[in-house]
């Protein structure tokens, strides 16, 4: 094979990784979730508590702290975080094979 079928190649792999139904439902969870006001606003508060803990006294710490370990804890346990990440483990399963080939 030349390089210009290789590459040609290449383009219709991955075009086909991208029609797999697992690689789509990721793609429409992200996006949903990237869109999802509820969570973005637990993420954008959990954030910024964690970037002013270090100006903080001591005894506001730790109920900031366990602040940010609850919006965590409700962030991780909604069902469209829980199934972004159960699709994104499968498309990386199916990407690892290639990473480990070195593509």
């Amino acid at each position: 094979m030349t390089e210009e079928e290789l590459l040609k190649r290449a383009d219709e792999l991955v075009a086909s990784f991208c029609e797999l139904d697992v690689v789509k439902r990721y793609r429409e969870v992200k996006k949903a979730l990237a869109q999802n006001k509820r969570l973005c606003s637990l993420q954008q508060e959990r954030k910024a508590i964690q970037s002013h803990l270090k100006e903080i006294k001591t005894l506001e710490k730790d109920a900031l702290i366990k602040r940010c370990k609850e919006l965590q804890i409700e962030y991780d346990n909604d069902p469209l975080v829980i199934n972004y990440k159960h699709l994104r483990e499968e498309v990386f399963a199916l990407i690892q094979p290639l990473e480990e080939a070195g593509f």
